[in-house]
């Protein structure tokens, strides 16, 4: 146990594995973390800018160092408002991160081109449509790689539409604010404008499709 600031501050110091650049890594990691910090005053000023006068953060030193070359070390940190029961935990869950960077953010950028596309840049709304579609598309693949992804693609767009035409209809409206969007029943469009139709076609609650193709497991 380490003294940092006047609190108590853990340290853990376990062997990690990584890849890089498709080679596997063995290393030695030794993260210190210390909570309550609050000498930043730019952050404490802020804080109490929206009510939280009693706000502070939380801290991890990270000494890494690669088993094949031990005299070699890399040094970071971390900072973040939530406190972590432990150094190791903050240190797991960025690991978590470094993956949704490396899988997500890289894989838009590099293999869908999400920032750099030929013939994108004529105008605002084509580069604003072209990143729709794309992410879109990127969320699809995910959707299909996934094991409920390939029960849903196994089943055919037909039996799909078939499935899902009592909850959403024959032409489902996609209503998009701001960075949100959600597909709706006409029916319930007309609901939420204040006028609702005279008559319904669409099935009772009863009759809707079961739970594996509802809604929120297709979302």
């Amino acid at each position: 146990m380490l003294w940092v600031h006047g609190g108590l501050a853990q340290s853990h110091t376990p062997t990690d594995t990584c890849y890089l650049s498709g080679h596997k890594h063995h290393r030695r990691i030794t993260v210190t973390g210390v909570e309550a910090l609050r000498d930043g005053q730019s952050f404490c000023q802020a804080a109490a800018g929206y009510g939280q006068e009693t706000a502070s953060l939380w801290a991890c030193a990270i000494q890494t160092v690669d088993l094949a070359q031990p005299t070699e070390t890399q040094e970071g940190a971390l900072l973040s408002t939530y406190p972590f029961a432990s150094a190791w935990q903050g240190y797991t869950l960025w690991r978590h991160r470094w993956r949704i960077e490396n899988r997500g953010f890289r894989e838009l950028k590099e293999g869908w081109h999400l920032e750099k596309a030929p013939g994108s840049y004529t105008h605002q709304a084509t580069v604003m449509a072209r990143v729709a579609f794309t992410l879109r598309a990127f969320n699809v693949a995910q959707i299909a790689k996934s094991s409920r992804g390939r029960q849903l693609t196994d089943r055919g767009i037909r039996r799909l539409r078939h499935a899902l035409v009592p909850e959403y209809g024959l032409a489902p409206v996609i209503v998009i604010a701001g960075d949100a969007y959600g597909v709706f029943h006409i029916e319930e469009i007309a609901e939420a404008l204040g006028v609702p139709p005279a008559f319904r076609l669409r099935r009772h609650a009863a009759t809707a499709p079961p739970d594996h193709l509802s809604r929120d497991a297709l979302s």
